[in-house]
């Protein structure tokens, strides 16, 4: 207790940026490993993670000596987008056109509502700031629930103004909830 300080939540913070730069990536990587499975090609998949193996190698020992932590991280990041990339380029070469221009625009849809939230958060955190020894522990969850919760409520209305397939789905599912 207590020995979480500014600095462990510094590293900590920067550690979450670099790896949050592969999440999508993540996901996609492990959903096309999965289809080259389905076809009873696990050769390809276990190729690629030989290979991103040794690249993950390589990047860690060029970032972990300038960038120590944070670096490993963002190494792991370029090696799951690397691995993600390779298994897109191969599977569409094995079964053709994947429709990725409407996942695109949907990815860049997202990212937009992500911003505006993100930047309302930034100002809100900036209008009530929540490291204040001022506020007591009741004051900070107050204050971060409704930060949380008003954010969540502006990127879901950017989601719906910008007409997200999913967050479309979302809102008819609650109409008929509550209107059924």
């Amino acid at each position: 207790r207590g020995a979480f300080d500014e600095r462990s939540t510094m590293l900590t913070s920067s550690i979450l940026i670099a790896l949050l730069l592969s999440m999508i990536a993540y996901v996609a990587r492990d959903t096309l490993t999965r289809v080259f499975y389905s076809f009873g090609n696990s050769r390809i998949p276990l190729l690629i993670a030989v290979c991103s193996i040794i690249l993950k190698i390589i990047l860690n020992s060029l970032l972990v000596e300038k960038y120590q932590a944070p670096g490993i991280a963002f190494s792991t990041s370029l090696v799951t987008v690397f691995n993600f990339l390779l298994l897109a380029f191969l599977l569409r070469k094995e079964i053709g056109h994947l429709g990725w221009l409407k996942h695109i625009k949907s990815l860049v849809k997202m990212a937009i509502a992500v911003l505006i939230m993100y930047l309302f958060g930034l100002l809100f955190l900036f209008v009530f700031p929540v490291h204040i020894e001022q506020y007591g522990f009741l004051s900070k969850a107050i204050l971060l629930s409704s930060s949380f919760i008003i954010c969540l409520m502006i990127y879901f209305g950017m989601a719906l103004t910008l007409r997200i397939e999913e967050a479309g789905k979302i809102m008819r599912e609650i109409k008929t909830k509550i209107f059924n």
